[in-house]
């Protein structure tokens, strides 16, 4: 079973991603805030990760570096999304989708990034 690391400060859209992931057969961790986020990526090292952009404190963009930058959790992909037109290419983000995403979008994209 794959995991995924589901990270946005909105906590009703975050209980229902969880849910419908979890029915689609993934375990799913959750994070409202990015550092709780990276602290979770660095102990559970998750399959996927992710992560709005548009977060306080610390925004996704910073904990898709920050996830990148650790030798630990480089290797994990991440979905970003975001209510920009389009985000700036970065390297730090394997895939983006344009919120509000549709549940089959999502799917289709971790489908994409995760082998199997």
């Amino acid at each position: 079973m794959a995991t995924i690391l589901l990270t946005d400060d909105e906590p009703d859209l975050l209980s229902v991603t969880k849910i419908l992931l979890t029915h689609e057969g993934f375990e799913v961790y959750t994070a409202s805030r990015a550092d709780a986020a990276l602290e979770l990526a660095r102990r559970e090292h998750p399959d996927l990760l992710i992560t709005d952009w548009m977060m306080p404190h610390m925004d996704g963009l910073e904990l898709c570096q920050r996830i990148r930058q650790g030798p630990a959790t480089a290797d994990i992909p991440i979905i970003l999304c975001t209510a920009l037109s389009e985000p700036a290419e970065h390297t730090w983000y394997d895939s983006y989708l344009r919120k509000p995403v549709a549940f089959e979008d999502l799917l289709s994209a971790i489908r994409t990034l995760l082998p199997g």
